[in-house]
């Protein structure tokens, strides 16, 4: 019993041996969460830090119509490498429809 303690607290110290489930699980987790949420949790740990980066984590906080919203902007918006540039991106105002709109 008394090395399973010891263990124990050693786990305690290390973030990425609190959950051994495989990366994509924490992605589809963090998908149901908010962008703040998955920001914040982004700094818990390298393995959190990666999951949180996935493109499968981002893709569920844009809008279906994202590609038309691109489409329709005034000034052509260079579509970012990855789904979470692509959010905050379309978190700044982009004039759509000859300038009569924001998005």
């Amino acid at each position: 019993m008394g090395n399973s303690s010891a263990v124990q607290r050693q786990n305690d110290h290390d973030p990425d041996t609190a959950l051994y489930l495989p990366e994509s699980c924490i992605s589809f987790i963090l998908s149901y969460t908010t962008p703040r949420d998955v920001s914040r949790l982004a700094a818990v740990s390298r393995l959190f830090r990666s999951a949180a980066d996935s493109d499968s984590v981002w893709n569920k906080f844009l809008p279906p119509q994202c590609d038309e919203i691109l489409d329709r902007a005034v000034i052509r918006v260079q579509r970012p490498a990855s789904k979470r540039e692509l959010y905050f991106r379309l978190c700044d105002s982009i004039l759509i429809d000859g300038g009569g709109k924001g998005k």
